[in-house]
């Protein structure tokens, strides 16, 4: 990638922050990670920020879910994929994600996907 992915990343558990940023780096990504934890920086990055292409969401926040964060992000950059990350999500719910506009999933146990799904997902808005 030519381009350096400038990523905007909500998750309330700083460990798993750590861990994501270790995966990117391990799979070679140029990217720039910006983290908030709850739902009013979510909205406040979101509206003050217009040059994130990509967004990872945790499922599970404390008072916020990954489909709120979703549903939000839909309501205000309509066309930023949007990557949600999660350790319980069902497929009931993978699916749901899907049919409300998420990118894609990737499961926590699973994230050696993480990198490959936001190629997939920056390559199909044409952001790559």
């Amino acid at each position: 990638m030519d381009k350096k992915i400038k990523i905007l990343y909500l998750e309330d558990n700083p460990t798993d922050v750590e861990y994501i940023k270790a995966i990117l780096s391990s799979e070679k990504l140029d990217y720039e990670l910006s983290h908030v934890s709850n739902r009013d920086e979510f909205i406040l990055m979101l509206t003050n920020n217009n040059d994130f292409d990509i967004i990872l969401g945790d499922y599970s926040l404390p008072g916020f879910d990954g489909f709120s964060a979703l549903q939000i992000s839909k309501q205000l950059k309509p066309d930023l994929p949007f990557v949600l990350i999660s350790g319980e999500l069902g497929e009931e719910l993978a699916v749901e994600s899907l049919k409300k506009g998420a990118s894609d999933y990737v499961m926590k146990h699973k994230i050696c996907r993480l990198a490959p799904a936001i190629t997939r997902a920056l390559k199909e808005a044409e952001i790559l």
